[in-house]
């Protein structure tokens, strides 16, 4: 549907009796409603990762809470309507019958119907050399059992009609599922990137491998032809407890906490069209007595762990949980909601039985039980402590256990969410100790400079007592740490300066103050050297000697000098733990006219 027109919904139950307008349809009154263009205003073209489109906030019904805006009675389930940021038009093959190519203007969703059997629609369009198309259809995961296949041509006139050049591309296969075994999200429906390398008049033709037998109406289908457009969507999914065989098991999960249990969450991203920036996963909607730490996706990678935790004084408690995707695109803050994906029914071997799964637009949490959680590790710093260290450096980060009931026992802690951390021994608590220090040689781990996440998790035998009255039973627990801040520097060192461009002319001479700031009781031996990013400048620079870690930099311009602005960049080496570590400061040198 395209957001600029009005809406007209006709249909039943959708008003309540006696109220609003009819329209006559087979011999009955259907009810009638219109929705004005102003009613659609930011509402997003997106669609959920099983193709199921996102409603509309008050467009659909929910079985308490009728919608005000279509009105729809109390108890009705109403249907999804689906908002286009492209036109929006319909196969004419459907609306006036025929067979001839559909002249299309894109960006435009087509929706049409693969019928009869051996169905083949044929739509073209006129594009320029050089630009981009993303052609795609959804089908399959709209729920029907289809298997669509797309063919683009190029054509050119022949008298009145218009014939095949030659094939630009065939699309038969579905992208990447981005599930997995366990939670499948996989799609027979294709999509792909068409680049027009001359001007011409383009054909794509859609068809269905499932149809040839029988002629079945119903099969419907959505055509795009966009340009280009680089976002991003996610889904969230419970993560299975660890004292399950759950090799091969997708398990049903639920996100039920003690007070004092953290639990993790995945966040699963897809990145669209090339979208490869840093995403923010937060809480907008949450329980009182759950916390909900907000987590970073870096650059280029698609998952990321958030966990919540259940305060130890928490009472019960049930309710939504809602997590929102942020991210900036071309300038712009985009945010969208994050589904939740469902095991429906579990199975214990994936690869012997089929997966059912869901992906639902809310997700529920709980905090039950009298007794707190009996087994909780932690820093003494708390969430939102950053833990610094220079990469090749070490970083000790202590921990508390607390342990009620019977869980004396020795555990160890292995570290999760950053797998380049997945090696490493964990970390390991003594018997009956309640202390223990986790250390990193980041000297055996290739971390590069920047900010991390990560948590600790392990399992624990003991007995546990559910209230005061009841019997001590044999537990096994699946324990998660909170989260960990880790924020990694490419250096012991960095070097300093207060303003970051100087202005010279030429024939003059400039001096440049630099600090060099030591961290983490680095008192090693420093190397400075100078380069110019661009070249061809003929600018001559010294330096004085290096006294209580500060020293000048003399730059001089020749009169003959190019008037523009250099960027003069300083380089500071050094050796930790046998390693050679880098770190840079760039400067800016905006070189003016000799007077």
């Amino acid at each position: 549907m395209d957001q600029t027109q009005a809406t007209h919904v006709f249909g039943r139950n959708l008003l309540p009796p006696g109220e609003g307008k009819g329209a006559r349809a087979l011999g009955n009154i259907l009810d009638h409603v219109v929705s004005p263009p102003e009613e659609w205003e930011g509402a997003e073209d997106s669609v959920s990762l099983t193709g199921v489109t996102h409603s509309v906030p008050g467009l659909v019904s929910e079985l308490s809470h009728p919608s005000p805006t279509i009105g729809l009675s109390d108890g009705v389930a109403g249907q999804r309507i689906a908002v286009a940021n492209m036109r929006a038009i319909v196969e004419e093959e459907v609306v006036v019958g025929g067979s001839l190519p559909q002249l299309l203007i894109p960006s435009v969703a087509v929706s049409g119907m693969f019928f009869p059997r051996h169905d083949v629609d044929v739509f073209d369009f006129e594009a320029k050399k050089g630009e981009e198309f993303w052609v795609e259809v959804r089908s399959s995961q709209l729920g029907f059992k289809t298997s669509p296949l797309i063919l683009v041509e190029r054509v050119a006139t022949d008298g009145d009609e218009f014939r095949v050049i030659d094939k630009i591309a065939e699309f038969s296969r579905p992208p990447k599922d981005m599930g997995n075994r366990a939670f499948p999200l996989r799609s027979r429906d294709p999509k792909g990137l068409v680049t027009i390398k001359q001007d011409g008049r383009y054909r794509v033709s859609i068809s269905d491998l499932f149809n040839l037998n029988h002629d079945q109406t119903g099969r419907l289908y959505e055509l795009r032809i966009r340009r280009p457009n680089p976002r991003f969507r996610a889904y969230s999914l419970t993560r299975s407890t660890l004292h399950r065989n759950i090799n091969r098991r997708a398990a049903v999960e639920s996100l039920a906490l003690l007070p004092g249990q953290v639990l993790p969450i995945s966040v699963k991203v897809e990145r669209l069209d090339g979208y490869a920036g840093a995403i923010e996963i937060s809480a907008t909607e949450s329980p009182a007595g759950i916390e909900v730490p907000s987590i970073s996706i870096p650059k280029n990678q698609s998952e990321g762990v958030i966990m919540i935790q259940a305060g130890l004084k928490a009472t019960p408690a049930f309710g939504r949980l809602d997590l929102v995707a942020g991210a900036m695109i071309d300038g712009e803050k985009v945010s969208i909601p994050i589904e939740h994906g469902q095991v429906v029914w579990e199975v214990g071997d994936y690869n012997n039985d089929p997966v059912l799964t869901r992906l639902s637009p809310e997700r529920r949490v709980s905090i039950g039980g009298a007794s707190a959680f009996p087994l909780r590790v932690f820093n003494e710093k708390g969430v939102d402590y950053v833990w610094q260290v220079s990469r090749a450096g070490r970083v000790k980060i202590p921990f508390f256990v607390d342990r009620l009931g019977d869980f004396t026992e020795a555990h160890t802690f292995k570290i999760g969410g950053l797998e380049k951390l997945s090696k490493h021994p964990g970390l390991t608590v003594p018997k009956g100790g309640d202390k223990a220090v986790l250390e990193i040689d980041l000297a055996k781990y290739s971390l590069e400079p920047g900010s991390y996440q990560f948590y600790l998790y392990g399992e624990a035998k003991g007995k546990y007592r559910r209230d005061e009255t009841g019997e001590a039973k044999d537990l096994t627990v699946s324990t998660y740490s909170p989260p960990v801040r880790l924020e990694v520097f490419a250096a012991p060192f960095a070097l300093e300066c207060r303003v970051p461009s100087f202005e010279i002319r030429g024939g003059q001479q400039l001096t440049i103050p630099i600090q060099l700031i030591r961290r983490f009781g680095f008192e090693g031996q420093v190397e400075v050297t100078t380069s110019f990013k661009e070249t061809g400048a003929s600018l001559k620079v010294t330096s004085t000697m290096l006294k209580n870690d500060a020293f000048d930099l003399m730059v001089e311009a020749p009169l003959s000098e190019e008037v523009r602005l250099v960027g003069l960049e300083l380089k500071a080496s050094g050796k930790l733990n046998g390693e050679t570590v880098v770190t840079t400061l760039p400067l800016g040198i905006n070189i003016l006219a000799a007077e």
